[in-house]
């Protein structure tokens, strides 16, 4: 019997939901996380977080804290119904909102620039804890 040319989908892989204003920083932890494995969709500001999670239900989030419209710790209290698993990890390049998102309960708050080798760790132990 001659073996099959059609891709084989994996059972089982972990989607990550991406948010952040910055294209090309987005365009980057996609890359990265694809390699990595996950199933990834972007976003770029906290209402198309929103509309993707309601479609795809996403298992972790990384969301960036300072965004146009609503801000990263008001897109995760809007996106906490429709995905209660989901764990998040915050990210921002301004200290100024860090203490708040603590307050959401998150996986981990990043500053900007991101130690990759840790994100990735943390990202490994939110799946872990499901």
């Amino acid at each position: 019997m001659a073996e099959s040319k059609l891709p084989q989908f994996q059972l089982g892989r972990k989607r990550l939901l991406l948010v952040d204003d910055e294209p090309d920083l987005l365009s980057s932890m996609c890359r990265i996380m694809k390699f990595r494995g996950y199933d990834v969709d972007v976003a770029g500001s906290g209402l198309e977080a929103i509309e993707m999670a309601q479609q795809t239900k996403p298992d972790g989030v990384l969301l960036d804290i300072r965004m146009p419209g609503i801000d990263g710790v008001e897109t995760y209290r809007r996106l906490r119904p429709l995905c209660p698993e989901a764990f998040v990890i915050f990210i921002s390049g301004f200290s100024d909102r860090l203490e708040e998102a603590h307050g959401e309960n998150p996986l981990g708050v990043f500053s900007k620039p991101v130690d990759l080798d840790m994100l990735c760790s943390l990202i490994k132990e939110g799946f872990a804890g499901e």
